[in-house]
C-alpha cells in the first residue's frame, strides 16, 4: 500500500531535487570554464622553457668540438652559432699572415739591395736602407718565431757600421745579436777576420757583464711578453738582462700590438702599456651597448679588435684580456655566455670553462667584468662541457657555489695555457716552451738559409770579407 506524503514532505523533497539540478548545472559551467586552464596539463611532461643562450667557442680553431652543441641543448640552453663569426676570425687570420709574409718579402729584398750597396762600398746606403728595413719588418721579426732572422739582420747593421768607423755602433749592433743567440757567430770564410775578430772581442768583453734584474712594468699584466725572442713565463717577475739593446714584443687580445728595440741600463723598468685596438676603447662598454646588434645574430667591432688573434690560438681564456675580449663578441652576438673547449691532443682530454658576460652596469655605461669558471676536463670535449656547465645558472650567470669550484673574476685563471699555473696541465702544452725549442733548432740550422712560415724561405747573403 502505497503511503501519501503531506504538503510539508512533497514541498521537501521538491527543493531536493532543485538543488541537485542546480548542483549538475553549475559542474557542467565549471568544466567549461576550466577547460582552457586545463589545457597546458596535456603538454608533455620533460618539456621546459629554454635557459639563456650560450655558444661554443673553441680555444684554438682546430679544437674539435664534436657533441658539444648537443651538451649545450641538453643543459637546458639556447645555443648561438658561431659559424659566422668563425669564418671572419679565419679571415682575419689570414689576413694577418699574408701581411707577415709580405714584410718578410720586403725584407729579402731590402737584404739583397743592402749587399749590393755594399759591393759597390757604399756603407751609408747599406745602413739606411737595413735601418729601414728594421722599422718595417720589426713587428715580425721580434716574434720568437722569426728571432734567427733578426739576429742576422742586426750582424749586417753592425757590419754596416763597422765599415763606416763607427765603432761603437757597430758593438751596439753585435751585442744585440748576442742577446738574440748568445752562441751563433759569424762565419770566418764569409765575412772575413776584422768581422770575426771584433764580433769575439765583444762577446768576451759582454760574458764579464753579469745579467741584472731588469723589472718589467706591462699593461694589460696578462700580456703576451717576448724578450730577445724568448717568452717572458710571468711578467711581474723581473728580466734578468745586460745592458744594451733588446727587442721586446707585447701582445694581448683586443689591443695593438706592440714591438720595438730598446736600451736597457742597469735597474731600470721595461714599461710598455697596450693601447686598446681600433675601436676597443672601454670595451666592456661596448659589449654592453652592443645587444641590440646581438639580437640580430651579427658581430662588428669585437671581431675586428680581436683580429688574427683568435686564429693563431692566443686568445686565452684563462686570462682577464682573454675573457674579456671573448665576452665583447659574445655580447654583440647576443649570448649570455660561452663554454670555451681546449683539446690536448697529447693527452688525449679536453677542458671546458664557461664564461659568463656579466650583467649591464646600473648606469647602462657597460658591463661588469666576465667571469669564468675554472677548466673542467673530462676525456671528451661533450663530457666536458657537460660539466662545465653544470656550473651556468639558467639565466646565464655563474652559479654562486661555482666559486667552490675555481670562479675568478680577474687575474690568471686555473689552467692558463701559458703555464703560469701547476694543476693538471702539463708544461709539454706550453707554446713558451715548443717556441723556445723551435728557436733553438732555427738557429742551429739556419746558416744563411732561415725557413720562415708557409714553407717561404729567406735567403741572406752576407757580403764579400
Amino acid at each position: 500500500m502505497r503511503r501519501r506524503l503531506g504538503p510539508g514532505a512533497a514541498r521537501g523533497r521538491r527543493a531536493l531535487g532543485a538543488v541537485a539540478a542546480a548542483a549538475v548545472w553549475l559542474a557542467q559551467l565549471g568544466a567549461v570554464a576550466a577547460a582552457p586552464a586545463a589545457a597546458p596539463a596535456a603538454a608533455p611532461v620533460n618539456a621546459r622553457a629554454a635557459g639563456a643562450r650560450v655558444a661554443v667557442w673553441p680555444q684554438d680553431p682546430g679544437d674539435d668540438v664534436t657533441g658539444v652543441d648537443a651538451a649545450v641543448r641538453g643543459a637546458g640552453f639556447q645555443l648561438v652559432s658561431m659559424d659566422r663569426v668563425r669564418e671572419r676570425l679565419r679571415a682575419l687570420g689570414d689576413r694577418e699572415a699574408a701581411a707577415e709574409a709580405a714584410a718578410l718579402d720586403a725584407l729579402q729584398a731590402a737584404l739583397a739591395a743592402a749587399r749590393e750597396s755594399y759591393l759597390r762600398q757604399d756603407f751609408a746606403a747599406m745602413a739606411a736602407g737595413l735601418e729601414q728595413a728594421e722599422a718595417a719588418a720589426l713587428p715580425v721579426l721580434a716574434q720568437p718565431r722569426h728571432a734567427a732572422v733578426l739576429w742576422e739582420l742586426e750582424l749586417q747593421r753592425g757590419l754596416a757600421a763597422l765599415r763606416q768607423g763607427q765603432l761603437d755602433a757597430a758593438r751596439a749592433r753585435f751585442s744585440f745579436a748576442l742577446a738574440l743567440d748568445a752562441a751563433r757567430a759569424p762565419r770566418r770564410d764569409l765575412y772575413g777576420p776584422e768581422v770575426t775578430r771584433t764580433f769575439a772581442e765583444l762577446a768576451d768583453a759582454r760574458a764579464q757583464i753579469p745579467p741584472r734584474p731588469t723589472p718589467l712594468r706591462i699593461e694589460p699584466r696578462d700580456a703576451r711578453v717576448a724578450i730577445d725572442g724568448l717568452p717572458v713565463i710571468d711578467n711581474a717577475a723581473p728580466r734578468a738582462l745586460r745592458p744594451g739593446l733588446h727587442a721586446i714584443a707585447v701582445a694581448a687580445p683586443g689591443y695593438r700590438a706592440h714591438a720595438a728595440i730598446v736600451e736597457v741600463r742597469s735597474g731600470a723598468p721595461i714599461e710598455v702599456a697596450l693601447a686598446p685596438a681600433a675601436g676597443a676603447a672601454g670595451s666592456a662598454g661596448a659589449a654592453g651597448s652592443a645587444e641590440a646588434a646581438g639580437s640580430t645574430g651579427s658581430a662588428g667591432d669585437a671581431v675586428e679588435r680581436l683580429g688574427g688573434a683568435w686564429a693563431q690560438g692566443a686568445v686565452d681564456a684563462g686570462t682577464e684580456s682573454g675573457r674579456r675580449a671573448i665576452a665583447a663578441v659574445l655580447a654583440e652576438l647576443g649570448a649570455a655566455a660561452a663554454v670555451v673547449i681546449d683539446v690536448d691532443r697529447a693527452r688525449g682530454e679536453a677542458s671546458a670553462r664557461v664564461i659568463a658576460i656579466g650583467a649591464p652596469d646600473r648606469g647602462g655605461a657597460g658591463r661588469a667584468a666576465p667571469e669564468s669558471s675554472a677548466a673542467v676536463r673530462r676525456p671528451a670535449a661533450a663530457a666536458a662541457a657537460a660539466a662545465a656547465l653544470a656550473l651556468l645558472a639558467a639565466d646565464g650567470t655563474l652559479r654562486r657555489d661555482a666559486a667552490d669550484n675555481g670562479l675568478t673574476t680577474g687575474g690568471l685563471a686555473s689552467g692558463d695555457r701559458r703555464g703560469r699555473e701547476t694543476g693538471r696541465g702539463s708544461i709539454l702544452r706550453s707554446w713558451w716552451l715548443w717556441t723556445a725549442v723551435g728557436g733553438v733548432a732555427i738557429a742551429i740550422t739556419a746558416g744563411f738559409a732561415i725557413d720562415t712560415a708557409r714553407d717561404r724561405t729567406i735567403r741572406i747573403l752576407p757580403p764579400a770579407p
